[in-house]
């Protein structure tokens, strides 16, 4: 009987939690990207510079296209990255929220959905793993993974993410110090909460290597980091050219966009040689 059960699908009641959080994420990802000037009309609180909302659209559109596809998959595989860079960013929403509760509009149903939320991901994180578990998959044979080294170097990315991270979340005022542009205390710890997300999003390779956990996301990474630049490139007036910062959050974007690319489209050829040369062992067995 649990053998039965190493289907990899994704059980009833995660799919309907998932496709909530996609529904809301494509709802305010598009919304905050193509009208970042209107945030005290319609988010739970009013961003401000324009080049934060971009920010803030970017990641939830990413964060809709990474739910879509899980969705569309529904295999748990694909959930372990995600559930990884989710604790985190969800738990340090949820401490912002608190301590900067002055900051938002608490008499809108919107702030009431953000704070619902990030009261509930914190706990249905781990509850979702717990859940669906029994449907994993083992590791088989001949599967493609990236290789150990990779994870030692990965290990050591998510040690500068942390670190980061770390400084936006829990000084504000050092970090405004030396970001690109203008930065709230508010702003700064939930920019902290998504820099926190791409650590355990690195971390995860130290623990799960196959290529085909981070097949899709790979190349959605990229076009999160494509469009976070475009909005830079929209509001460049808003950034400090006198920061070295700046030059680094361009050119260090602009890199690591290139760099998932590369590593999409060179593992994906991978990825489809192994395939072909599988299905022409099974043509010359046979049935």
């Amino acid at each position: 009987m649990q053998n039965n059960q190493k289907d990899d699908r994704l059980i009833p009641l995660i799919r309907i939690t998932l496709g909530f959080l996609a529904v809301l994420s494509i709802i305010s990802g598009p919304l905050l990207y193509l009208y970042p000037g209107g945030t005290e009309q319609y988010w739970a609180w009013e961003v401000q510079p324009e080049m934060s909302v971009m920010w803030l659209g970017a990641s939830y559109t990413f964060a809709a296209m990474s739910l879509m596809t899980i969705l569309f998959l529904g295999r748990f595989q694909k959930l372990f990255v995600v559930l990884l860079a989710v604790w985190p960013f969800s738990c340090t929403m949820l401490f912002a929220t608190l301590i900067h509760i002055d900051r938002f509009f608490v008499d809108r149903i919107v702030f009431w959905i953000w704070l619902i939320i990030y009261i509930v991901v914190p706990f249905a994180t781990p509850a979702i793993w717990l859940l669906n578990k029994n449907h994993a998959i083992p590791h088989q044979e001949g599967e493609l993974q990236f290789p150990k080294n990779s994870a030692y170097i990965a290990g050591l990315i998510s040690l500068g993410f942390f670190l980061l991270a770390a400084v936006l979340i829990f000084n504000p005022a050092v970090a405004a110090s030396f970001w690109p542009w203008n930065l709230t205390p508010l702003m700064s710890r939930v920019i902290g909460g998504w820099i926190l997300a791409w650590a355990a999003s690195a971390l995860s390779l130290v623990f799960e290597r196959r290529y085909l956990s981070y097949r899709e996301f790979i190349p959605e990474a990229g076009v999160w980091l494509l469009l976070i630049l475009i909005g830079g490139w929209r509001y460049s007036a808003q950034f400090d050219f006198s920061r070295p910062s700046t030059y680094i959050f361009f050119v260090g974007l602009g890199l690591m966009a290139l760099s998932l690319f590369y590593l999409f489209f060179s593992w994906e050829r991978r990825y489809r040689r192994l395939d072909s040369e599988r299905e022409a062992k099974i043509s010359v067995i046979g049935p």
